[in-house]
């Protein structure tokens, strides 16, 4: 379904691009033609006049002002959606259902460019026909449009309108089904900000840590070696970069701006450890907050009758049992992790609480194996074996 969804899109980008070309050609094609009987004019002049006949054209006739208002409304109304869709794009606008939120946005603009495209193709058809004339007139103005010309433009304006409508529709889809993120550019906007923020503060260390040694090594010109070796060591120390494991446990955005790796046999119990692990940094937990738990079980259920796949993650303590979040998976390998707004089952015909999704959850499951998977005993190992399978669950 996404190969699917992204061939489409990318043809019709292509099919839109040739369009456009081809509009442009028409109007040159139509300036051209004045050009021959308007020797002394330059195209600049022969457009600007034009503009301002049709301007004026509309002034004077009530049908045309009426379609003049449906392209002014259509192309603010565009406006609104692609501001709202860029918000949710960037992590600004958050929804309980970003995936509905965000096809209902695409529909939107949809719906607002078709209302502006297809009363700007009816008003210049109207307005086209009022200067139509045969290919080789007698006498011509500068109003005046082959019939030829205005029929071609029409037809490439008709098609152009035709395949952005339906681009928009496979954007939709896209959205829907998780094919295009709802916050795509979020996860990478703020990936790429992570980075340069490490980038900048090793800089900064290594910095300190070099003018920090010097600095130790003139004061300890007057004590002993032993003095000036336990000096060192505990700069080393204290200076050290941190790994990727720590960087991962502590930063969700680092994690996300990783590159996806791939790893072979891997079992529910296993994806959801590192979920897990991805799970406490999006809180800021401690990476051994739940390992480090003993009085605590944990449980995964799988909603055997939902896509994409959907997991609830539980805990039970001595005198109380908790929904700790909800995560889903789909085709792609996207994970989505969802915290829940209270402790009562209302949602999914009462089988978990009302839940929201972090803002910028969405992650790679190659960008999790990358950041937390390991085989050797850490945070990791001991949050997936503290995860038992639980009960399957029927929505």
């Amino acid at each position: 379904m996404g190969l699917l969804l992204t061939i489409l899109g990318g043809l019709l980008v292509i099919g839109l691009g040739y369009l456009g070309w081809r509009l442009r050609q028409q109007q040159r094609a139509i300036i051209d033609f004045q050009l021959t009987y308007h020797k002394t004019m330059t195209p600049a002049q022969i457009q600007h006049s034009r503009r301002f006949f049709f301007k004026t054209e509309i002034k004077k006739s009530a049908g045309y002002r009426r379609l003049n208002l449906g392209v002014q409304v259509g192309r603010w109304g565009s406006y609104a959606f692609i501001v709202a869709i860029l918000a949710q794009q960037f992590g600004i606008l958050d929804a309980d259902d970003m995936a509905v939120m965000a096809t209902l946005l695409w529909l939107g603009l949809f719906a607002t460019l078709t209302l502006r495209n297809g009363c700007q193709w009816w008003l210049n058809r109207q307005l086209y026909a009022s200067v139509a004339v045969a290919d080789t007139p007698a006498h011509v103005d500068l109003m005046m449009t082959p019939q030829s010309l205005t029929q071609a433009f029409l037809h490439y304006q008709i098609w152009g309108i035709g395949t952005l409508g339906t681009l928009l529709v496979v954007l939709a889809i896209a959205s829907g089904t998780a094919v295009l993120p709802a916050d795509y550019f979020a996860n990478g906007f703020n990936g790429f900000l992570f980075q340069s923020a490490t980038r900048s503060t090793t800089t900064y260390m290594r910095s300190s840590t070099t003018s920090s040694e010097s600095a130790t090594t003139a004061d300890n010109d007057t004590t002993t070696d032993n003095e000036t070796n336990g000096t060192d060591a505990t700069s080393d120390s204290s200076s050290a970069p941190k790994s990727k494991a720590e960087k991962a446990y502590d930063s969700a955005a680092y994690v996300r701006s990783l590159p996806v790796k791939t790893k072979n046999y891997l079992n529910t119990q296993d994806r959801v450890g590192m979920i897990s692990m991805y799970y406490l940094a999006l809180n800021h937990y401690p990476a051994n907050g739940i390992s480090n738990n003993p009085g605590t079980k944990y449980a995964f259920h799988i909603i055997k009758n939902m896509k994409p796949l959907t997991i609830v993650v539980t805990s039970s303590g001595y005198n109380d049992k908790k929904f700790l979040y909800l995560t889903q998976i789909d085709d792609q390998e996207r994970v989505r992790i969802f915290k829940f707004k209270n402790q009562t089952p209302t949602a999914l015909n009462g089988l978990v609480p009302e839940y929201t999704e972090y803002p910028n959850s969405q992650v790679k499951m190659g960008q999790l194996i990358n950041g937390y998977y390991s085989e050797e005993d850490g945070p990791y190992h001991r949050t997936m074996w503290a995860m038992e399978p639980g009960t399957l669950w029927t929505k």
